[in-house]
């Protein structure tokens, strides 16, 4: 135990600079022994005792109001389990943070990576820093990042949209390669601390989460869903001030009772203070009023005069800087709140008076860049820089973890549990008053508006009233009408009073307004998303069902430049795409937006860039425009209007240095055997730290390093690397055969006429040209694997199948092989070709994947053990058995699915795999001094 910060609370305060909250130290160390006074400033025996130890981590719904650090107290919770007791720990070593839009992810990596780094600077010699990962549109190459899946013992914080976490976890990752989907759909789902932040903003999303926890467990006792069950200890925390047991009802959990001690909330010793933090919050002053007939769109000149009037009393009153000037204002839709916004700039440049309060636009369909020079006017200094305050028009992405406050706050029509989360950014801490004081005179106001929906008059036709319905339902979208006109009937209980603590009394309303979907993610579903291989289309399976669900919100990321219009993205521009260039769209958007044809879509390094004319966009693809497509405004966002056309945020990528590139040749010579002892040395490692009670997987593990390379010895794999280097004029090195790794890096090709090393995008292009120059035509792990498969088959001279007797060796058989094939994630369930080259030939059925019936592969000595020469059979590619009675590759998959689960089973193939590739790099290095930490080793 790590005794520089021996309580809970003084690691919370050197870590954010203010003490804990009771429900924190509770989520991070249990509940206080009976007797302890609980007094963080003047804590006794009992309470230091507490507060030194940690807790057991479960899967916790923690409903706390807004403003009580719910991000704080669930990342130190989990930081300081981990690491105060890292030795012995059961916390989860990933801690996967899910949030509903990717203005919160930035946010929440600021605030993460400046806890850390004051953890790091707390005298706390022993602290190994975790790694902070942001997922979501765009790569994060940033050296803390870069590869944090290759490293699956060491501790992470994954911080990510919906969208990219849980398309991850269902093995489908959104602008990924297909190749390592598997990689992250383990780390996912195994030893992973999920934290699904604002629960109420997730739609589908909350469902699907809720059943991958209920998949992820193996327990079989009745108070827990029967699971396909995990490795290591993985549970989900979910976090909202309107969390609802209801909507985390799901199909696994329908019939299932909560734990008592599964909610964490308020202590009642919270709940009645009257003084305090808490209950400034708890109390805070804010008067309601409802306006049903009005919309926000003719509210603009009384939204305007209340400001200032707020502005002159603060004033008046000579209430201090820090109090905000701020009157904010929340739409349901982009284009309402650009509406409003425009309206508003227009009132305040038609007063003939200077200053003027600053006018600000705050929604999700703008660019990283624009959003957040629009988000840095929301920081108090700024704030209080301006005279006449600040006017902020936003929409949803201002209900949660946005951490402001204002003196007034106007909001339309929505359902309750958005209208708690607006609610509370309003006299967010009490600095306007609590316990209904006004203490600047100014008694804080919130307006709730309509929008635009129509009363049912006295009498009207069949037709009429269809007509009125349809047009109601319109007005309240994105929301449902029924759940808006609750609202209305649920605010008239709270008299007039919108304090959280006033807000309690109708929380049984506010947990209904969180609607389950009528669907959810199935078992029979998850399974099939285990498979990667395309189908017959060369499609996959859209999980956006399970992710966003069937609306409009579903995204497309769009992107504009300027190029020359006669010439289209080649291969070189293949992953050159900055986050901050990338505005997410609805799909629906993106559809109806005619000028789409002129851009082209990502569709990874297989296929390249595609024009938009001959593929639709799909949820989570990249979108790239010429910026006169416009359908973008630099001041307002996404606006669909070609006539709105905006700059180019385009920074070409910081090329690396001529020797970085180099490196992406320079993978240094090594034999076969070289390589495999240098993986095996890295899979001991991982073995080591992640598998020390489960001796078949690791004897598996053992068996699939040695075999793993073992097809490179093919001799059309062999003269590949011949051919590369004649063609490229390299001297192959004799002494390393048969090859595992070999170098092209030495080739006159990368040199310019006069004999010297061509430099900048000239280099990288050469280097490009070069690695195509090695084109095996066949598949080393498919020919390892079955090579491996022959060997267990000749060594057992018994049929393989599978037999309760044998069952272990049969399934240590099975895991070794599969891992073999599946080092490079290019075969997992299914052995066969995706696209057959042709198919009507009769010789085409005697191949899969390069390797021909009767492939002959010369012996080998590696990691001093003697591989038999071999010849392969590829009849296990064909469903059942074989013709000597064998079963086929695919049926000893599904039984290692039957007996591990899709979760524990991709989980040991991600380590065979993380291995492989650390081997990869240290060669790479021991060749190169700097190593370019995007290349990819042969």
């Amino acid at each position: 135990m790590n005794t520089s910060l021996t309580t809970f609370a003084d690691f919370f305060e050197a870590t954010t600079d203010h003490p804990p909250y009771l429900w924190q130290c509770r989520l991070a160390c249990g509940e206080p022994p009976e007797g302890a006074n609980c007094d963080l400033s003047s804590p006794d025996k009992l309470t230091t005792q507490w507060l030194s130890g940690g807790n057991s981590c479960a899967s916790r719904l923690i409903d706390i109001p807004t403003g009580l650090g719910k991000t704080a107290g669930v990342v130190l919770a989990w930081l300081w389990n981990r690491r105060q007791f890292d030795e012995e720990s059961t916390w989860p070593r990933r801690l996967v943070y899910c949030l509903p839009m990717r203005t919160l992810v930035e946010q929440t990596e600021h605030e993460v990576m400046q806890w850390i780094s004051k953890v790091a600077q707390a005298a706390y010699s022993t602290f190994q820093r975790p790694r902070v990962v942001i997922l979501m549109g765009g790569e994060d190459l940033s050296p803390e990042a870069k590869d944090w899946d290759l490293h699956p013992e060491d501790p992470a914080i994954l911080i990510g949209t919906q969208d990219m976490l849980l398309s991850r976890a269902l093995n489908r990752g959104y602008g990924m390669s297909r190749y390592r989907w598997p990689m992250h759909f383990a780390l996912l789902n195994n030893d992973a601390l999920w934290v699904i932040d604002e629960v109420q903003l997730m739609g589908s999303g909350i469902q699907t989460a809720r059943q991958l926890e209920a998949f992820r467990r193996s327990a079989k006792a009745s108070t827990e869903p029967l699971g396909m069950g995990g490795h290591g200890p993985s549970f989900t925390w979910y976090c909202s001030a309107t969390a609802s047991a209801k909507v985390l009802t799901t199909r696994e959990w329908r019939r299932l009772p909560f734990d008592d001690d599964w909610k964490i909330e308020l202590s009642d010793a919270e709940k009645n203070a009257t003084e305090g933090d808490v209950a400034r919050r708890r109390l805070a002053t804010k008067q309601l009023l409802s306006e049903n007939s009005a919309k926000a769109t003719d509210k603009v000149d009384a939204i305007l005069n209340t400001h200032n009037t707020l502005v002159k009393t603060l004033d008046d009153e000579k209430a201090p800087i820090e109090i905000p000037r701020r009157t904010l204002v929340i739409c349901n839709t982009v284009d309402r709140a650009k509406e409003v916004y425009e309206k508003l700039n227009s009132a305040v440049s038609a007063v003939n008076r200077d200053p003027q309060p600053e006018v600000i636009l705050l929604h999700s369909r703008f660019r990283p860049l624009e959003r957040a020079n629009a988000s840095a006017k929301l920081h108090s200094n700024y704030l209080q820089s301006l005279p006449r305050g600040q006017i902020v028009v936003s929409t949803q992405v201002i209900e949660a973890g946005v951490d402001i406050s204002s003196g007034c706050l106007w909001t339309e029509i929505a359902p309750l549990s958005s209208l708690v989360q607006r609610m509370g950014r309003h006299n967010r801490a009490g600095e306007f008053g609590h316990k209904g004081n006004a203490i600047y005179k100014w008694k804080p106001t919130i307006y709730i508006l309509g929008v635009g929906v129509k009363a049912a008059p006295t009498k009207e036709s069949k037709k009429e009233k269809e007509e009125r319905e349809n047009k109601n339902r319109k007005c309240c979208l994105p929301y449902d009408f029924g759940a808006c006109d609750a609202a209305w009937l649920a605010l008239e209980k709270l008299n007039s009073d919108a304090s959280p603590a006033n807000l309690s009394t109708i929380h049984s309303e506010i947990a209904d307004s969180i609607q389950p979907l009528p669907y959810s993610l199935l078992r029979h579903e998850l399974l099939d998303f285990f498979d990667t291989d395309a189908n017959l289309s060369l499609g996959f399976t859209d999980v956006s069902p399970f992710v966003r669900g069937l609306d409009e919100d579903t995204d497309v990321y769009v992107l504009w430049r300027d190029w020359e219009r006669q010439t289209a993205p080649d291969k070189h521009y293949r992953g050159d795409i900055g986050r901050n260039e990338l505005c997410s769209v609805p799909i629906s958007k993106i559809k109806d937006f005619t000028n789409r044809r002129k851009g082209f879509l990502w569709l990874g390094k297989e296929r390249g860039w595609v024009s938009a004319t001959k593929i639709a966009p799909f949820p989570g693809s990249i979108l790239l425009l010429p910026c006169e497509a416009g359908g973008y405004s630099d001041t307002l966002g996404w606006t669909g209007l070609e006539s709105d056309q905006p700059s180019d945020l385009y920074q070409p990528a910081e090329l690396p240095s001529d020797e970085d590139m180099l490196s992406i040749l320079k993978s240094g010579w090594q034999s076969i055997d070289e390589h495999t002892q240098d993986v095996k040395k890295e899979w001991s490692a991982i073995a080591n730290a992640l598998l020390s009670s489960m001796d078949l997987e690791k004897q598996a593990g053992d068996e699939a390093v040695v075999w793993h390379d073992f097809g490179k010895n093919h001799p059309r794999w062999q003269q590949a690397v011949a051919d590369a280097c004649e063609a490229a004029q390299v001297t192959a090195c004799e002494d390393k055969r048969p090859w595992g790794k070999f170098d092209l890096s030495e080739s006159p090709n990368l040199k310019n006429d006069e004999g010297q090393l061509l430099t900048g995008k000239g280099l990288q292009i050469a280097i490009f040209q070069i690695k195509c120059l090695f084109r095996p035509g066949v598949l080393h792990e498919v020919a390892s694997a079955l090579a491996l498969r022959q060997y267990h088959i000749d060594q057992k001279g018994v049929k393989r199948i599978w037999d309760e007797a044998n069952q272990d060796d049969y399934l240590r058989h099975l895991l070794s092989e599969y891992l073999v094939m599946t080092h490079h994630g290019r075969v997992r369930k299914v052995l066969r070709d995706e696209i057959p080259i042709k198919p009507k030939c009769a010789k085409a059925l005697t191949i899969v994947r390069g390797i021909q019936q009767g492939d002959h592969i010369p012996a080998l000595h590696t990691c001093k053990v003697d591989l038999p020469e071999t010849t392969l059979e590829i009849e296990c590619r064909k469903m059942g058995r074989t013709d000597d009675g064998h079963e086929s590759y695919t049926k000893g998959v599904l039984r290692l699915l039957e007996y591990y689960g899709p979760f524990r089973l991709a989980y040991l193939e991600m380590l065979l795999r993380a291995a492989d590739a650390r081997a990869s790099k240290v060669a790479q290095a021991a060749s190169l001094s700097s190593l370019n930490p995007g290349s990819e080793p042969f």
